[in-house]
């Protein structure tokens, strides 16, 4: 028998220091409030509906595939109190397979959940085209310009750490020097990702080191939990996670302005225990006026007493500070062209694949 998987509710906006839950009481409060219960599905959730649906779609298939804890979180809700969005993923995947996996979940939704078959404020795409071997330049370049951001900033980051010999803290200076010539942006989440990448300090059994080691599964190797070797590898990579990133991104969005008027509680569904463990270190703060606006990451006292954390601390703050009078607007078109130029230096930096 299949060994079950954890299913993960993740609230990527809260107040800090809490861990909030998802449970019908929740959901049922939200509703009564006129809020509406935004459930974004990760793809892992949608293959395992696949393989759920291929299998027969019984409810032995639904439990060997762990979707039973969804199934029955979903039937204990209020009717019509939770919005199933799996829109995300779909972007994510290769177009080919994007059609077929939303035939599966339609499928999979009509047995088990028939009370989520049509959602009210759902839209249906058609999905055509690859079915396998997916990155970034297959995206539309509306959907190049979302990602990359995240994309070009990562690229930049995994460069500068397999690529160059320079000290951490020297690492960071560079990274944080290319992102503002290039993209003419910094984004909290990608330069806190490279802040703990760069780091080369941590003891054993510490938060700093294991905050560590989780970035680094999640933003710098391969699935395997390799380093990468080829072109290939560091596109995925990055490509990967800028989709996590982009997740983590639409949730917050959500909670902060709301979907087609409506106010939102959105969670992300997800089995990536990898990206759970990003947002238990990264969140972004719910504070009822801003919500979604701002990101912190959770610090640790014992980084006070080692200088490369200090220094690249002072390091972001001051951009930072500096470019938050700016306010100027993000040129998604140029972000995209600075993707693709990176994308070119990583296929001359690495080996091909």
């Amino acid at each position: 028998m299949r060994t079950p998987s954890k299913l993960y509710f993740i609230k990527v906006s809260r107040q800090a220091h809490s861990t909030p839950v998802l449970d019908p009481v929740v959901v049922a409060r939200n509703k009564a409030q006129g809020r509406e219960t935004t459930l974004l599905l990760d793809t892992n959730v949608l293959i395992r509906m696949e393989r759920a649906v291929k299998a027969g779609n019984s409810w032995g298939d639904v439990r060997s595939w762990s979707l039973d804890k969804l199934v029955k979180f979903l039937s204990r809700c209020p009717a019509k109190s939770v919005c199933l969005s799996p829109g995300f993923a779909f972007n994510e995947m290769p177009p080919g397979r994007a059609e077929a996996s939303r035939k599966d979940f339609e499928t999979f939704v009509e047995k088990h959940l028939p009370a989520f078959a049509d959602t009210p404020n759902s839209t249906r795409n058609a999905y055509h085209g690859k079915t396998n071997d997916f990155g970034f330049e297959d995206l539309t370049a509306e959907h190049q310009s979302v990602l990359a951001p995240s994309f070009a900033s990562l690229l930049h980051m995994l460069l500068i750490e397999y690529r160059s010999t320079a000290t951490p803290i020297a690492k960071f200076q560079l990274l944080l020097d290319r992102l503002v010539a290039t993209l003419d942006l910094l984004s909290l989440k990608e330069v806190e990702v490279a802040r703990y990448l760069f780091a080369r300090t941590g003891s054993e059994g510490t938060p700093t080191l294991e905050s560590m080691k989780v970035l680094r599964k999640n933003f710098a190797k391969t699935k395997d939990k390799n380093v990468p070797k080829t072109a290939h590898e560091v596109l995925q990579i990055a490509f990967n996670g800028a989709c996590d990133l982009h997740l983590m991104n639409a949730a917050a969005r959500m909670d902060g302005h709301g979907l087609d008027g409506a106010p939102q509680d959105a969670w992300i569904a997800t089995f990536d225990g990898k990206l759970a463990e990003f947002c238990s270190i990264f969140h972004y703060i719910d504070d009822g006026e801003n919500t979604g606006m701002f990101g912190v990451m959770d610090l640790n006292a014992e980084q006070m007493d080692v200088p490369y954390w200090r220094e690249s601390l002072a390091l972001r703050e001051h951009l930072v500070t500096s470019r938050l009078a700016r306010q100027a607007p993000v040129d998604l078109e140029h972000c995209r062209m600075v993707a693709h130029q990176m994308i070119a230096e990583v296929r001359q930096q690495f080996a091909p694949a």
